[in-house]
């Protein structure tokens, strides 16, 4: 876990951090106070919408066609964990976000496997180019899948199916917990507390038929869609003028350790793939941790929060991950935007890279824990 980042040269002179501000809104109202072309960059982890309403093909075409004709319709069911915020912005938001970014500045945003196409088309229909889609790579994904085979098992004795005498009614099964622990080590040994579970054993030769079919794969990875603002001219043209259009590859190479590492001085070229596969693999792709790549936990959630205060957060990144995503996109000393704030884990990466950062957050209590994380993050940063 990254809890504080040096101070560069500069910073140590004037004794400060980046400015950072937060504000509290909704980012297409609040964006409308800043000029066009300002923010040099945008990292942020937009709502999903994980509902059954992006699931059905008739409310999608519902809304697609409002935003090709240039409306303003959104998805309102519940999504992620039953939370209201969880309405993925549409075209309207975008397109201001897309005016105060300068010419050539590039976007990363979050997305889940699922709804990755509407957020793109929502980006694209804002005029952003869409120029990559980097897989998010993590072990600690956790199947919500329903066992077909154990549900109609139930239904089959709603109906009134008695299983046979000498059937074993139920099961004691170990599963793993989600949010497992790790430790750091040579051998990447995982140590995953269990728990134990009675479930239904299937009966009935159709529910026996259907055991351990599944409707969802467990999920390991996700897209971050990177898109950019585009620009007159040539890229250079553009450089020269705005200061944007280019990624910054050389601070977010990977540190070579084989034999060619002694004969060139560069590191190897990042990938659109990041995260933890395991092995060799993390000299090839960025690891946040260079361990099983976890989620944050409460530990790592209730960073820069002083005793007695929680984050309660439900999707919060790494810290390290947003850090090499914020480096990514950002030219140096350059003014990163994240119109979907959170708990502010994207602003704290941005601080600890040496950026001056703005953030909006539409809920009050997580734009007040945003703030006080960013506040805290500064204080100990000017130590």
């Amino acid at each position: 876990m990254t809890k504080r980042k040096a101070k560069t040269a500069a910073q140590k002179a004037q004794n400060l951090t980046p400015t950072w501000q937060m504000l509290c809104g909704d980012s297409k109202k609040v964006l409308e106070q800043f000029p066009d072309n300002h923010f040099d960059s945008v990292v942020t982890d937009p709502p999903y919408s994980l509902s059954s309403e992006t699931l059905d093909t008739q409310s999608v075409i519902k809304v697609m066609q409002s935003w090709l004709g240039n409306g303003s319709a959104q998805f309102t069911e519940r999504g992620y964990g039953n939370e209201a915020w969880d309405v993925m912005p549409g075209p309207e938001t975008w397109k201001q976000v897309y005016r105060v970014m300068k010419p050539g500045s590039y976007l990363a945003a979050f997305s889940a496997s699922r709804t990755d196409d509407l957020l793109k088309m929502a980006l694209r229909l804002s005029g952003f180019e869409v120029v990559d889609t980097i897989a998010y790579v993590y072990r600690n994904g956790f199947p919500k899948a329903v066992d077909i085979g154990r549900a109609l098992e139930k239904r089959l004795r709603t109906w009134g199916h008695q299983p046979p005498q000498s059937h074993n009614d139920s099961v004691r099964v170990q599963t793993e917990l989600s949010g497992s622990s790790y430790v750091k080590s040579l051998k990447r040994q995982v140590k995953r507390p269990q728990t134990e579970q009675v479930v239904l054993e299937p009966s009935h030769e159709l529910s026996k038929r259907w055991a351990d079919y599944h409707t969802h794969l467990k999920p390991s990875y996700q897209p971050i869609v990177i898109a950019r603002k585009p620009h007159g001219g040539t890229t250079l043209d553009n450089i020269m003028v705005n200061g944007t259009g280019a990624l910054n590859i050389g601070k977010c190479r990977l540190p070579r350790n084989d034999n060619i590492a002694a004969k060139v001085e560069l590191g190897r070229y990042p990938a659109n793939v990041v995260g933890d596969l395991g092995g060799d693999n993390d000299n090839w792709f960025f690891n946040p941790y260079n361990v099983i790549c976890n989620r944050p936990n409460q530990a790592d959630k209730d960073l820069y929060l002083p005793q007695g205060v929680v984050n309660d957060h439900i999707t919060p990144k790494p810290i390290a991950l947003m850090e090499w995503l914020t480096r990514l996109v950002t030219p140096t000393g350059g003014k990163v935007l994240d119109p979907f704030t959170g708990s502010g884990s994207t602003g704290i990466s941005a601080l600890h890279e040496g950026f001056e950062f703005v953030g909006v957050e539409l809920d009050a209590h997580y734009h007040d824990i945003a703030s006080l994380r960013l506040a805290n993050c500064e204080t100990a940063m000017n130590e």
